[in-house]
């Protein structure tokens, strides 16, 4: 499965990092709530590794204006995408979940 992520900026002006999940999920960078829309990105992840292979990517941002949380976002998504590889290493190794060849 792989999860677009795209950065956008909401119509009062706060900076969001949208990831396409059911339902969409929307982190907020520059409110406090953000934190706890990580975690709930993190639960959703996990809840579909049980499924097979997760991965996240950083759809094209041209039109976002921020520099400064676009570098942070494009590496805020490659260390997500090694927890997510590590977290499914575990759950094989664990014998929670199956590997699945793709």
């Amino acid at each position: 499965m792989i999860i677009e992520a795209k950065l956008w900026v909401d119509d009062s002006g706060e900076d969001i990092l949208s990831f396409s999940l059911d339902p969409e999920i929307h982190v907020r960078l520059t409110d406090v709530q953000g934190v706890n829309d990580l975690k709930d990105l993190f639960v959703e992840i996990l809840s579909n590794l049980i499924l097979g292979d997760v991965s996240v990517e950083l759809q094209d941002s041209s039109e976002y204006e921020n520099q400064m949380y676009k570098e942070i976002c494009e590496e805020y998504i490659i260390e997500l995408n090694k927890d997510i590889a590590e977290a499914r290493k575990n759950l094989i190794l664990e014998g929670l979940i199956e590997e699945v060849d793709e």
